[in-house]
């Protein structure tokens, strides 16, 4: 019993050392994350941050796991909440500018990659403001192609509707002169001929 009272304290000690030194927990979920072990390092730095809700490296590497593991609203909302504290982060701009590109919001991730190119225009970021661009340029190009071809294919239905209403007005009119002349008595009509042309 006395072993088991020990081993108790022993650990409970343990634990305060490790809760009393945030530089070893920190260190230790970014290690996990560098592991390639996502779901610990997540749950690291979840734990770390109810105690330390303002490190802005655990909020910058809990937004990138989440966007690792395809949940880009909760990355949006802690790469959002170092940006309050550290305006200048790139590398929450460049999260953001990921969170944006995975909604499908093109101008918003190139305006995001922007912003951290001129704070660090490292060859990796101007990469990625060139992707956005690319992308916004193609996105912005296939739009146009399809509103051309959503008025072409307007236009096309509305001929067809006007050539049917035309072929119908012809029918009709045909169908009024064919009764008209079956109705009507034959006459002998008189058409002068120019002498001179013969017609």
């Amino acid at each position: 019993m006395k072993a088991l009272i020990f081993a108790a304290i022993i650990l409970m000690f343990g634990a305060c050392a490790i809760a009393a030194d945030p530089e070893q927990r920190l260190k230790e979920a970014i290690d996990e994350y560098h592991k390639g072990d996502i779901k610990k390092a997540h749950e690291l730095f979840e734990v770390y941050l109810l105690d330390y809700p303002a490190d802005i490296t655990a909020l910058e590497y809990l937004g990138i796991i989440e966007l690792k593991l395809g949940r880009p609203d909760k990355a949006r909302f802690h790469f959002l909440r170092v940006l309050e504290r550290r305006p200048d982060s790139v590398q929450a701009l460049v999260g953001m500018g990921h969170v944006e590109c995975a909604q499908n919001k093109g101008f918003a991730c190139q305006d995001y990659y922007e912003k951290a190119a001129k704070l660090s225009p490292t060859r990796e970021i101007t990469d990625l403001v060139i992707q956005a661009q690319k992308a916004n340029t193609q996105r912005i190009a296939q739009e146009k192609a399809e509103k051309r071809l959503r008025l072409l294919d307007r236009i096309t239905r509305a001929f067809h509707v006007i050539w049917e209403e035309e072929a119908r007005l012809r029918a009709i009119e045909a169908e009024r002169i064919r009764k008209a002349e079956a109705g009507a008595p034959k006459v002998n009509v008189y058409v002068p001929v120019n002498v001179w042309t013969g017609r």
